[in-house]
């Protein structure tokens, strides 16, 4: 399938330009679904998306429809109504070759050991079954909270799905997230790390979700020779994006968080991300490593021809240019039939993403390690942001090939909005008040949403419903308000375990991880539902009255439910959603837990732990 350049005019009259575009943005967009609708039935097209054509061996400036099709033919080899029309609506087209992708995760380049974790830098996921022969790497994007938050320790990282979870790398929910590598010895090679955090199934995701930023269900995967009876009208925006919650005791953000034997602290900055010098208003230099906002260009004309940035652990900085939006991309995979007979291929298809090539202006038309592309193998969860540091896109793979028009490795991105929405989670920005920014007005940042206040968005996007933003947490409990008598007796009982080594322990531990075990019970889905399913909330009630001597002892059991199961429970599943020093404080403090349980007055616990501690009973 082919088409002419176009002439100055076409069937409607002159061919509209840039500036008429960009001054007429919806005319633009509805001739642009026109388009998918029309051109997208014609035999061999595969999507329709609309970005810079190409012309000989090189991108031009020119905004145009682009149709993808899977072989390019000439027109006398095409009837005349399967033919791509060198002008539609007035608008240019440029026909392009459905080119496979794959996932950025193989290549080694900057595995340096990091103290301070930040955007760029080389993480690695590893599980017990995954193969000691292999070492896979991504890159850590950027640095992320879960919304409707302002609590210290939520501080999760943002990177892809495919980075944590593949069949390849045999992980699973709960095993680790390293960075740079999980410690190993394999042959003669020495792989050290920290470990940062572990995969959480909730907070993953993969696959396709609407302008809202709900899962819906993906194209079916379907083998060649029937490329061509997949859909090209597909609404759906692909992501490939995870958090995980950094396990670095983030609560003492700007001193050194103790986790086992390393001293690791976390930066919202991305180091030498963009901006020039001078900084354009009304950024400050503090922003020069930092993102200052969230941009959605999901139907944004403008931002072709523009320069974007991103840090990967690959290719390091790299410049690039946006050359379409809402592209069609596909993986080709392959797998073994369980029998060995035979390799089957599938191909996944991926649906409305960012398509971006290398800056030409590079030096050399290079990146640092020698191709001609945006990103490689490793950059995968790589931030991509505009030239004011504005987020736009979540980097996820790269052409298999050439283009086999211009010669360029193409390189492709997730919608950063759909993202977020997805998982629930907001960019620690600077300045910004965007959808998904930590500032954002329309509660899907840091914060509730303004009265009155609608998302600051590009022009031409239209806002949307964004049901899962602004979701609030309330307290574990509300402030306890005491007598005199009643706090001196609190502070009494506070004596009493002080003078026990052991009760002391206890305490000082609990001191240490309340803020984090109140995050979870707000936070958590498992940990909160498990928290109300076995009564917590009446049992904490019962204590404090207790405490306040309001109530001679503490329940045994409330609605048939006992206190031993209660804190059995809790150590169970804050062990798996907990960070490593509450993991370690479990373990350490079990035993002690059991007298906790068994035991009916604060008095009797303490008495308790004494006698254990002084007849050598140990934990």
């Amino acid at each position: 399938m082919s088409a002419r350049p176009p002439d100055d005019s076409g069937p409607g009259g002159p061919v509209r330009d840039n500036d008429h575009i960009r001054s007429n943005p919806e005319a633009f967009r509805t001739a642009y679904e026109r388009a998918r609708q029309q051109l997208g039935k014609l035999k061999g097209v595969v999507g329709v998306a609309f970005g810079l054509k190409a012309t000989g061996r090189a991108f031009t400036n020119d905004i145009a429809l682009l149709v993808y099709v899977l072989e390019k033919k000439a027109n006398e080899d095409l009837a005349a109504d399967q033919r791509v029309p060198p002008v539609f609506d007035g608008y240019r087209t440029d026909v392009r070759i459905f080119t496979p992708a794959k996932a950025m995760v193989a290549r080694c380049n900057d595995d340096g050991t990091y103290a301070d974790i930040h955007g760029g830098i080389q993480i690695e996921a590893w599980g017990a079954a995954t193969p000691k022969n292999l070492v896979s790497e991504g890159t850590l994007g950027c640095i992320v909270r879960k919304r409707g938050s302002v609590d210290p320790d939520n501080v999760y990282l943002l990177t892809n799905h495919h980075v944590l979870l593949t069949d390849k790398l045999q992980t699973k929910p709960n095993d680790g997230v390293y960075q740079p590598y999980k410690p190993r010895t394999f042959g003669t090679k020495v792989f050290t790390g920290n470990l940062l955090g572990r995969i959480s199934a909730d907070d993953v995701y993969k696959g396709h979700v609407n302008t809202d930023g709900f899962p819906v269900d993906s194209p079916p995967m379907d083998p060649p020779p029937h490329l061509e009876t997949i859909p090209t009208t597909f609404d759906g925006f692909y992501v490939d994006a995870a958090a995980v919650h950094l396990d670095l005791a983030s609560y003492c953000f700007g001193a050194k968080c103790p986790t086992g034997d390393t001293n690791l602290t976390w930066s919202p900055t991305i180091p030498n991300l963009n901006l020039p010098t001078p900084l354009p208003p009304p950024l400050q230099p503090t922003d020069r490593d930092h993102v200052t906002d969230v941009r959605d260009i999901r139907t944004d004309q403008s931002v072709f021809g523009a320069q974007v940035f991103k840090v990967g652990r690959t290719t390091a900085w790299t410049k690039g240019l946006i050359s379409a939006i809402n592209v069609p991309a596909h993986d080709v995979l392959s797998f073994t039939d369980p029998d060995n007979t035979k390799e089957n291929i599938v191909v996944e298809f991926r649906y409305n993403v960012i398509e971006i090539i290398l800056d030409p202006t590079t030096l050399n038309q290079r990146n640092c390690i020698g191709t001609n592309a945006f990103g490689d193998a490793g950059d995968s969860g790589s931030l991509v942001v505009d030239g004011q540091n504005r987020a736009l896109g979540l980097f996820f793979g790269g052409g298999l090939v050439p283009d086999p028009q211009t010669g360029a490795f193409l390189s492709y991105a997730s919608f950063i909005v759909p993202v977020l929405d997805v998982l629930n989670i907001y960019i620690q920005t600077t300045t910004g008040t965007s959808h998904g920014a930590a500032n954002a007005t329309d509660g899907s940042g840091a914060g509730p949403a303004t009265a009155g206040q609608t998302p600051t968005s590009t022009p031409g996007v239209i806002p949307v419903s964004h049901r899962r933003a602004g979701r609030q947490t309330a307290p574990v409990t509300s402030p306890i308000d005491l007598t005199d008598r009643q706090h001196d007796g609190v502070l009494a009982v506070r004596e009493e375990l002080l003078a026990t080594s052991r009760a002391a322990e206890l305490y000082a531990s609990f001191v240490e991880l309340q803020r984090e075990i109140a995050y979870l019970v707000r936070s958590c889905r498992p940990v909160t539902v498990t928290w109300h399913r076995n009564k917590g909330p009446a049992f904490l009630a019962h204590l404090i009255n207790h405490l306040r001597g309001e109530a001679p002892t503490i329940p045994d059991q409330i609605d048939g439910v006992s206190r031993s199961q209660l804190l059995s429970k809790m150590c169970d599943i804050l062990a798996v959603h907990g960070s490593n020093p509450l993991r370690l404080a479990i373990e350490r403090h079990r035993a002690d837990l059991a007298l906790v349980a068994n035991n009916h007055t604060i008095h009797d616990i303490i008495g308790a732990l004494r006698e254990n501690e002084s007849t050598g009973v140990t934990t």
